[in-house]
């Protein structure tokens, strides 16, 4: 397993990777990251049995990503669409210098980063998923003829995983023409706790939402969280069950927040309202904590009023009943 290394609030992200072949004597998966002019980007790809040298194409195609992201100009979604179109070149000129890999192709999903902010793309069926508060807000939709099946309402998305056309793909890099790649329209804005998993089919048809959702609210960092994952993954598997690689990352530093993810804003109010407690027994009540118009001076400035709006939060110590409790 490759892991990043613990970054301050401000640098990488924290990351890790686990890659194998599973019941298989090759492993045509491959994964890579690099530092970016604007941050880091993430690329994991399989290179499909189905066709020769499946290997050469994902290698071919993660260096292409790659090199073409920590070169981009800027952070946009014309500059990922470009490093996709570069995976494209770079598949098909491996076909053209090798005759064996004739006819290779390769899935690919790639995440950029930038601050706090993220660009996805793929082509295919290796999956990002993005959790945030614990629980999946978005997952990419594979290039496939079940996940084509299950948009029409032909299928339940559950049944994707054990559908008998599952590996039938309807996109691939390797192909004539351009890359086809689905991309994010627009950056998203991240938030503290938010946390990325790209993987390859191989592991998420083993490993189900649910469980990652639950390994994830579990884990201590990305590395932590992998394990978990690939030990439900290999209580499963039998046979010559396919390869599986999978980056987990957290993007955007837990600074600011307690043991139980409780936001430092709060445990400051907290704490400033025992103190008063303890020192209204003491005989020495303060004013209040005050928030808005009634803040003293040399707090931060105060938004200014719209007339007729209601007047500023004014929090008393002795206000407060012996019964509130934080949400």
């Amino acid at each position: 397993m490759r892991e990043g290394e613990q970054a301050p609030p401000g640098a990488a992200p924290r990351w890790a990777t686990v890659s194998a072949p599973g019941g298989r004597a090759n492993n045509e998966d491959r994964a890579g990251e690099t530092a970016t002019p604007t941050g880091h980007a993430f690329a994991v790809a399989d290179g499909l049995g189905g066709h020769a040298a499946g290997e050469r194409a994902a290698e071919a195609c993660v260096a292409a990503l790659c090199e073409a992201l920590r070169g981009a100009p800027d952070f946009s979604r014309e500059a990922l669409g470009a490093a996709f179109e570069a995976g494209q070149r770079a598949v098909q000129e491996a076909q053209a210098r090798d005759p064996a890999a004739a006819g290779c192709r390769t899935t690919a999903v790639a995440l950029a980063l930038a601050g706090e902010r993220a660009l996805w793309g793929h082509v295919g069926d290796s999956r990002l998923y993005l959790f945030r508060h614990g629980r999946v807000i978005h997952q990419t939709l594979d290039h496939s003829v079940p996940q084509s099946l299950a948009q029409m309402g032909a299928i339940r998305p559950s049944e994707i995983r054990r559908h008998p056309d599952r590996n039938r793909l309807l996109r691939s890099l390797g192909g004539e023409g351009a890359a086809e790649a689905a991309l994010l329209e627009r950056p998203l804005a991240l938030q503290p706790g938010d946390a990325f998993l790209l993987c390859t089919d191989g592991f998420w048809e083993l490993v189900d939402e649910a469980e990652m959702e639950q390994a994830l609210g579990e884990a201590k960092d990305p590395a932590d969280w992998l394990k978990r994952l690939e030990s439900r993954l290999l209580a499963k598997a039998s046979g010559a069950f396919d390869n599986y690689t999978a980056t987990a990352v957290f993007p955007v530093p837990r600074a600011g927040r307690g043991r139980l993810g409780v936001p430092a804003l709060v445990l400051a109010l907290l704490a400033a309202l025992v103190l008063a407690l303890a020192l209204q027994r003491c005989g020495r009540e303060p004013p209040g904590l005050l928030i808005g118009e009634d803040a003293p001076a040399h707090g931060l400035p105060v938004p200014e009023r719209a007339p007729g709006s209601p007047p500023a939060l004014r929090l008393q110590s002795a206000a407060m009943p012996s019964s509130a409790r934080g949400a």
